[in-house]
Parts: structure tokens; C-alpha cells; sequence
């Protein structure tokens, strides 16, 4: 949250504690932190035996940004990511059809696109190692001993 001061007092609210605005010992961020173990305490209380149900009505009616929290898989279902095209599903060569993230930089004329998979393990692992100076049979060694590949 960017601007916490500016929540504070409808996270005061929701939690049903007002009290909590005006008391000295969390009133600047650098209060809270000061006595962030008793702070979180009283948030701990609060949020126990309450379902997520209710907890999504009573911070949403507050007007405070929110989120539960999610697996990846969960992530890739999300509305809000879907809308924004975070994920795109994309042909891989070895695997078929898999969702993978999308390229976050959005231009207006050029579109991103995913061209190509990444390197298997080891792939470029000659080429690499011939351009840092190492001599092919060393590599080939090297290889066979199971230090590269």
C-alpha cells in the first residue's frame, strides 16, 4: 500500500477498533513499527474465527486494498489477471500448449510476443564455454566428467 497513513483510519474502522487512530503508539508508520508486535496482536484477534467471506465484506465496505493470497495455479484464474492479459497460452515445442506469462510491457505499436522457448539445461553449455577461452577437448572432459552439460 502506498499511502497506509491515508487508509489508517477505515482499517481502524473495519477492525472495529477506532480507538486505535488516535493512540500515540500507532499513529506515524514509524510508530507502528516501533510496536509492531502488539499491533499485529490486535490484527491476529481480529482476524481469527472470521471466514474469508466475511473478511471480504468488511474490508471491501472500508474501501481497503486487499488481496487474498494465492497459489500460482490460483493466480492464472484470477479475473483481474485474466483481464489484463498476464497469461497467454503459447504452442512450446516440447511440451504442447502451455499457459506462461505474458510480456508485461505493453507498446502501442509493437507486440510482444513469446518466439521461442528457453534453452534446455546445458544447451548453449559448448558454445558458452568456447567463448569464455576454453579449449574443446577440456570441454569435452569436463562433459564426460559430469562438471558441465
Amino acid at each position: 500500500m502506498t499511502n497506509a497513513q491515508h487508509y489508517r483510519p477505515n482499517f481502524c474502522k473495519a477492525l472495529d477498533r477506532p480507538d486505535l487512530e488516535k493512540d500515540p503508539k500507532f499513529a506515524t508508520y514509524d510508530d507502528r513499527m516501533k510496536n509492531a508486535g502488539e499491533l499485529v496482536t490486535i490484527i491476529e484477534e481480529f482476524f481469527v474465527g472470521r471466514t474469508f467471506a466475511q473478511l471480504k465484506e468488511i474490508l471491501s465496505a472500508n474501501n481497503l486494498i486487499w488481496s487474498p493470497a494465492s497459489t500460482p495455479l490460483e493466480i492464472t484464474q484470477d479475473p483481474q489477471a485474466i483481464d489484463n492479459e498476464f497469461f497467454v497460452d503459447w504452442d512450446h515445442p516440447r511440451y504442447g500448449k502451455i499457459k506462461i506469462h505474458n510480456n508485461p510491457i505493453k507498446l502501442s505499436e509493437t507486440v510482444a510476443e513469446q518466439r521461442s522457448a528457453a534453452p534446455e539445461l546445458g544447451e548453449h553449455m559448448e558454445e558458452i564455454m568456447k567463448g569464455l577461452g576454453y579449449p574443446e577437448e577440456d570441454i569435452k572432459k569436463l562433459a564426460a566428467g559430469g562438471a558441465v552439460g
